[in-house]
């Protein structure tokens, strides 16, 4: 039997998602739960992955300054690719202009929403985990990766301690 790449299974599979919407827009809800079950199903295993991997990569650190300059490296590289992500995107509003030439009209309330500003330590806050478990179940990801930086690196300094008595 052929065996086909994965990375060829999902193109195919996507373009025939797509020639079977334009030929058959009336059927498409008929089908469309194959695509939610996919969705959460992807939802329920990424969430565990990201916390069980961070966590991992934390515990298999254990050194000091091997967290630290990996931390180092890690925040570097969230400026360099949000810089980029925030040019990148300045570029192509300028280029392509969306909405130019639409009449919005807009509303009170959604205006005052809009102007709404968060301080520096509200935001902060924010994403700090009051409860783990339910950001998990809620899947908020900026405070399960937290939790999962703080639950490993205590972890990996829980572990230095207890080899440390075993030697001794």
């Amino acid at each position: 039997m052929l065996k086909i790449a994965l990375h060829w299974q999902i193109l195919i599979a996507i373009v025939l998602a797509c020639v079977f919407g334009y030929w058959f827009p009336d059927e498409v809800p008929y089908v469309a739960w194959m695509g939610d079950l996919f969705l959460r199903m992807l939802t329920m295993v990424v969430i565990p992955l990201v916390f069980c991997s961070i966590v991992a990569a934390m515990t298999g650190i254990r050194g000091g300054k091997k967290l630290q300059r990996l931390g180092t490296k890690t925040v570097a590289l969230y400026f360099v690719t949000t810089l980029l992500a925030i040019l990148t995107g300045l570029i192509l509003v300028n280029l392509i202009r969306p909405g130019a030439g639409l009449n919005i009209i807009r509303c009170e309330e959604v205006a005052a929403t809009a102007l709404q500003s968060q301080t520096l330590g509200e935001a902060l806050f924010s994403n700090l985990p009051k409860n783990p478990f339910g950001d998990l179940a809620e899947g908020r990801m900026l405070p399960i990766v937290f939790f999962a930086v703080i639950f490993g690196i205590f972890l990996a300094r829980t572990r230095a301690e207890a080899d440390d008595k075993n030697i001794n």
